[in-house]
């Protein structure tokens, strides 16, 4: 019974396509590990993720500076800054 709940919930979200950003440094070890966590949610919620290099654009250094890396959805919305709030980014991929 879970198995096929499960199985209804994940392809449910097969079709639903997010693309999440995410702001990084180079060479920033939070930055590295935050990606690396994100990745089991990627699969499982189907959402893209687009990398944004800060350092490759003035106004996102201006904007984000040292304060990487962050998490942001298509509405604007930042999702989590400096680590990985696996709640926040939940609630946020299952609101409608």
């Amino acid at each position: 019974m879970v198995s096929s709940c499960v199985s209804v919930v994940e392809g449910f979200f097969q079709g639903f396509h997010m693309r999440l950003t995410f702001y990084f440094r180079d060479g920033c070890s939070l930055c590295e590990a935050v990606l690396d966590e994100l990745e089991p949610y990627r699969r499982n919620f189907g959402f893209e993720l687009e990398p944004v290099d800060v350092d490759g654009d003035p106004e996102l250094q201006a904007r984000y500076g040292q304060s990487v890396p962050v998490l942001v959805g298509p509405d604007g919305a930042e999702i989590c800054r400096y680590f990985l709030d696996p709640p926040e980014l939940k609630r946020y991929l299952s609101t409608p």
